[in-house]
This record gives structure tokens, sequence and C-alpha cells, in this order.
């Protein structure tokens, strides 16, 4: 401050105090009470920015705006530009499936590189990474038949993608196609020969067609798998080593009275032994059949010494998903993902599950062998467990019944 100078503070006049009034411009009367003051703002999935795209699809005011916006958004961009960036959303979408599992999200990946596939542009590598990827994401959704149109119009642009060829190869399988599944493995091992995942498919591609050629041969031997088929009874080929080591027996099939018997086989997994029936009607019952096996007049078990398999004290089970199909003639719907090619950890994308199912003892052995579930695995097999066995039957039936 300067000598001799005087310095001036402007203080403000404080503002004239006005009365408070209750309530002052209050008015209930704009809104009824009870009203909810976001009623008819859009849920936000509804909102084109946050939207599903396949939504869209039923509703058109939404399909509109999602244009709307998209056009905004990629105003500036080039085809290609926009190919690039669906090719990136579903990348995002495949990653994020993987994650967490939901099918939604593996259906917004292949939707994504559809939208990037529509775009009119010549970058025919960019186009073969659409058509691969949308591949993947079609194995993941088990649309197999989708799934090898997507890989083979990849290799008609470049013919050396071997990304493509596997890929083919794996659809090929779930659709039956063995000899073109093996073609398109080879092909893509030729391309990278020390692949550990190619030499693991081609590995089960060889197995199965080592069964559908004994399969076959099978088939020429016995004349009863067709009218087996007409009664509902779909045949898979063995399981145990021993069971083609048995005496020989066959289905009899008496198709005019619709009568027919068959070879049987019971395990008793807690004490590792089994038995053998040559010939059993398709009529009896589990109850009859086990007191064929424990009642009175059945021979004794000589390794049940605490006397605990009784007809009234056994369960019996059978096992879901648990062999291949004997012949793809007999039952063309059932895929090859079952209980062995899973052991074999080839395919890795397959979740189908294992179980194992308790058997009502009122029912009979037909509505067991024609239950959709159960294949018959060259003949029927059903296991035998003590209803007094809890800590056992919880310890086996966790074996089988994980996803």
């Amino acid at each position: 401050m300067t000598e001799g100078k005087e310095l001036k503070v402007m203080v403000a006049p404080e503002p004239e105090k006005t009365e408070f009034v209750p309530h002052e411009g209050l008015d209930r009367s704009v809104l009824p009470q009870g009203t909810d003051p976001m009623q008819g703002v859009a849920p936000i999935e509804d909102m084109p920015l946050f939207a599903n795209p396949n939504d869209a699809k039923d509703n058109p005011n939404l399909a509109q705006g999602m244009e709307a916006l998209q056009s905004i958004m990629y105003s500036d961009s080039t085809p290609e530009d926009r190919a690039e960036q669906c090719k990136k959303s579903g990348n995002d979408c495949l990653h994020t499936y993987l994650r967490v599992r939901t099918r939604q999200m593996i259906m917004n990946a292949c939707h994504h590189y559809t939208k990037g596939l529509q775009e009119d542009f010549d970058n025919d590598k960019l186009r073969v990474a659409l058509l691969s990827n949308r591949a993947q994401a079609y194995l993941y959704m088990e649309n197999w038949r989708s799934s090898l149109e997507s890989s083979q119009l990849a290799l008609r642009i470049d013919a050396e993608h071997f990304k493509s060829m596997f890929r083919a190869a794996k659809a090929c399988i779930q659709l039956s196609k063995l000899e073109e599944a093996h073609s398109y493995v080879n092909m893509a091992i030729d391309h990278q020969p020390d692949n550990v995942p190619f030499k693991k498919l081609a590995a089960q591609i060889e197995l199965l067609l080592k069964q559908k050629t004994e399969s076959e041969q099978t088939l020429q031997k016995y004349d009863y798998y067709e009218p087996l088929k007409r009664i509902g009874v779909t045949l898979g080929l063995p399981m145990l080593p021993m069971q083609t080591t048995l005496p020989q027996s066959e289905f009899i099939i008496n198709e005019k009275e619709g009568t027919y018997s068959f070879p049987l086989m019971l395990l008793y997994p807690e004490t590792e032994q089994n038995d053998y029936l040559h010939n059993v009607e398709a009529s009896v019952t589990f109850h009859e059949l086990a007191n064929t096996i424990f009642g009175p007049s059945a021979p004794p078990a000589t390794w049940d010494k605490d006397g605990r398999y009784t007809v009234d004290s056994v369960d019996f089970y059978f096992k879901t998903n648990w062999t291949l199909p004997i012949c793809k003639y007999f039952n063309d719907d059932v895929s090859v993902e079952d209980k062995s090619i899973e052991n074999l950890e080839l395919v890795p994308m397959v979740e189908k599950s294992t179980r194992l199912v308790k058997i009502p003892k009122n029912k009979t052995l037909h509505s067991m062998v024609t239950h959709d579930r159960y294949m018959v695995p060259y003949f029927p097999i059903f296991y035998v467990i003590p209803n007094t066995s809890y800590d056992f039957i919880k310890r086996f039936s966790g074996v089988f019944n994980k996803k």
C-alpha cells in the first residue's frame, strides 16, 4: 500500500430479508398422486444405444433408431471400416462368451459377423476372418450345419485357411460326415504338421471311422436292427470288452405279435460283480427281474456274504449318453458327443452330460430300452445297487451326474 493513501473497502449491502412462506410454490395437482414420474420412459434395453441387435428384428421402431444411431456413428466410415468394426465387436462378444457362457452373447457375436459380411468391401482377408470367426461362433451354438457352411465359404476365398479347415472338420463330425471331416483335418495338418489340436482331432476322427466300419460289418451279420428301430430301440456300440466275448445271443423279435426278448447284463459296481442273462422278455418288470435274480428260487450269490442284495433292497439304474449309435442309418438324430469322446478330450466345446438315472421297479424292460435317453450298448446293461448303500450311491452318482 502506498504511504499516505487510504484503502477504501466497498461492502455490499445485505439483501432485504423476506418472510419464508411454508409450501410456497408447491402444487400437487401437476401429477396425480401415485403416478410414477418415469412412466412412459422406455427401459434402457429398448434404447437404441443399449439395445440387443437381435431384439430389433421384432421391433421396427427400435430397428429404425439403431439404424439412425449407426448412421451417425459411421457417417464418415467406409464399408471396410464398418466391416472391421463388426469383426471387432463380434470378437469382443466371443471372448465375453468364453467367460460367462451366455447364449445371448454368442448370438450377438454371430450377428456382428453377419452384419460385417453384408458390407460391400474388397478385402478378402477380412471377409475370410469374418466367415471363419462366425463358423467358430456357430460351433459354440451347436449349429453344426451353419458352421460348416461358413467354413466352406471361407475356404472358397482362401483355400489354405487352416482354421476354417479345422472348424469344418469339427462340424462334419457332428453331422456324421466322417470322411469329409477326415479330409478337412488332414488338409489342416498339411499346413501345420505340429499342431496338437489338429492331431487330436484327427485321432478322434480315425477312431470314429473305425467304429463306423465295425458297425457296418456287424450290420451285415445280423438282421434285427431295422425291426428294433421300428419298435423304438436305439442300438449303440458295445461299451465293455466282455460284451464281445460272451456266448452269442440275439434279439428275438416277433413283430406280428409285438413281442421280443434279448440278452441282458446286470452290473454290481459296489462289489465289482455281474450277472448275464441269455434271454429276457421285454414285458418283464424290474421287480420281476429282481425276483429272478434274488428271489427264493434264485441260486445264491456267493459274493453277497452279508445278504444285502434282496428283491426289496436293490435298485436299478441306467446311464445316459454313454455310447455311439451302432450305425448312422438307424439314428440320424443322435450326435457323436458321448462319454467316450469326452474322455478323449478331443472336442472341448461339447458339454453334454452323462447321468445315472434310477428306474422305478414297476417299469418294464421295454419301457427302458425304448426310453429316449437310453441307447442300448449292443445289448441292455443296467446297474444294481442296494438302497442301503447311501454313501456309495452318492459317490457313484457323482461320477456321472456332472456337466
